[in-house]
């Protein structure tokens, strides 16, 4: 079963997240700010993160960043998720490292398709 790493500060968007990713088969694990997202990415290795832009401790740039400059965890697809407009911006993405970008609110088939992409180009 792969594994889902969703870090946002939205507690709604959090457990909506986890609930449609578990219901199509995914083991999600949350978290509500970055450092316990990293915290999380480094204990469970997930095989897809699904990242917020916007957290109140540090940016998911920042920590894209960091995670692509980690041998270990380095593999590991990261998906922005945002309502900003770096979502949209694939020079941005490319530079820190983030496999896809979403705008907030996407809807849920659009999550799960990205989540399986990352999954398939990622084998």
């Amino acid at each position: 079963m792969p594994t889902v790493v969703i870090i946002d500060d939205e507690a709604g968007l959090l457990r909506l997240l986890q609930m449609v990713l578990e219901r199509a088969g995914y083991r999600a694990l949350v978290a509500a700010n970055g450092v316990e997202g990293v915290n999380l990415i480094y204990e469970q290795r997930p095989d897809v993160i699904v990242l917020d832009e916007m957290l109140p401790d540090v940016s998911g740039s920042d920590i894209c960043i960091q995670l692509k400059a980690d041998p270990a965890v380095a593999h590991i697809p990261v998906i922005i998720h945002s309502g900003g407009a770096k979502v949209y911006n694939q020079a941005h993405l490319h530079r820190i490292g983030a496999y896809k970008g979403l705008p907030k609110p996407s809807s849920v088939p659009v999550i799960l398709d990205a989540v399986a992409d990352c999954l398939r180009a990622h084998i």
